[in-house]
């Protein structure tokens, strides 16, 4: 059941969400909303590893887990810099 539930629900929910993007035509609604959620993932996935695995970015680093540390790190800075540049385009748009 683990890998065919993810397989369905990121292949469907992608399916959907791609038709209701090519159904919506806006490309200025289509980035706000890609970078919000793709934002909201990225923060979810540190933060879904510390709750599975028990292995908290902290704990990983203070390990010398490295790899595991960079990579939920990266997740981190990758995330607030996307919902750090969707902020900026809502404040540009609402001043326009």
């Amino acid at each position: 059941m683990g890998q065919s539930f993810i397989y369905s629900f990121y292949f469907i929910g992608w399916l959907l969400l791609s038709i209701f993007f090519i159904i919506k035509k806006d490309l200025n609604f289509i980035n706000k909303h890609t970078l919000l959620f793709g934002s909201i993932l990225g923060l979810l996935i540190p933060i879904v590893n510390g709750f599975v695995t028990n292995n908290w970015i902290w704990k990983s680093f203070s390990n010398n887990q490295f790899q595991i540390f960079f990579i939920d790190a990266f997740w981190l800075v990758l995330a607030s810099t996307t919902l750090w540049i969707y902020f900026k385009l809502n404040k540009k748009n609402k001043n326009s």
